[in-house]
């Protein structure tokens, strides 16, 4: 990675070295730490500040606790590079306060190119919170887009389940086609043997009327066979019937002859 740090009250403190030299000067100095600087807010804050670099304290500022440590380890793999508002013409004495830290490049820039950073911070400050508002804009976006791609799902399944229904009603339809088709031809069948039935009763109808007339006939003939056996016993001679002869009587008479004899 490429890191990039400042220098004072991050990794040197230099609020603590110009109370110091406000102290060794007999200044009157009361730190604020709700104003932002050492300088904020006193009078002749240039002048104190230009006298404070005079000094040799800006070769002497102290590290805060675990600044040094931490650094020193993320240069054995990345590159840390310093810059700071220190005036370019401080910035061997800045150099010779950070001997100690193993970083790849230091950068003084002063105070006017501080005010530019400054401004050039204002300006991604404000880039990032329009950033901010295009990322909510565009996760809105994309839960509009969402929510359309998932009305089109539903919309897709719902036209794939009427395409279903609709092969499926085809199916059905295919189906009811061949059952009509069917009884069709159950009903032709049974017109065919409705056609069938009524031939036989019909011809049961001839054998009844038939079996009338052999009756009727068969009745003439009883009655032709009758008057012919009436004709005939007519012409017939009477025949006189043998007296019959007891077998006793017959031997007196036989008896009787035979005394005459």
């Amino acid at each position: 990675m490429i890191i990039c740090s400042d220098v004072d009250g991050v990794i040197l403190n230099y609020i603590q070295g110009f109370i110091d030299f406000t102290r060794d000067e007999d200044i009157d100095y009361q730190y604020n730490p709700e104003n932002y600087g050492v300088i904020t807010g006193i009078e002749n804050a240039e002048n104190l500040r230009t006298r404070f670099h005079a000094k040799d304290y800006l070769r002497q500022l102290q590290y805060y606790e675990g600044a040094l440590e931490v650094l020193n380890r993320l240069v054995e793999k990345d590159e840390v590079h310093l810059v700071t508002a220190i005036q370019p013409e401080c910035s061997e004495m800045r150099a010779e306060n950070l001997t100690a830290l193993n970083y790849t490049s230091l950068q003084c820039v002063g105070d006017a190119a501080k005010e530019t950073l400054n401004a050039l911070t204002a300006s991604l400050d404000a880039l990032t919170l329009q950033l901010s508002e295009l990322e909510k804009i565009q996760a809105e976006d994309s839960k509009a887009v969402a929510a359309e791609l998932k009305a089109i799902n539903e919309a897709l399944n719902i036209s794939r389940s009427i395409q279903d229904v609709q092969v499926a009603f085809g199916d059905l339809k295919n189906r009811l086609e061949d059952s009509k088709t069917r009884l069709g031809t159950q009903e032709l069948l049974l017109r065919q043997l409705d056609g069938q039935v009524s031939k036989s009763e019909r011809n049961n109808l001839l054998i009844e009327q038939d079996i009338q007339q052999l009756e009727g006939r068969m009745q003439e003939l009883l009655k032709v066979m009758e008057k012919r056996q009436k004709s005939r016993e007519t012409q017939q001679p009477k025949v006189v019937p043998e007296k019959e002869v007891n077998p006793e009587s017959a031997t007196e008479t036989e008896t009787q002859e035979a005394a005459e004899d």
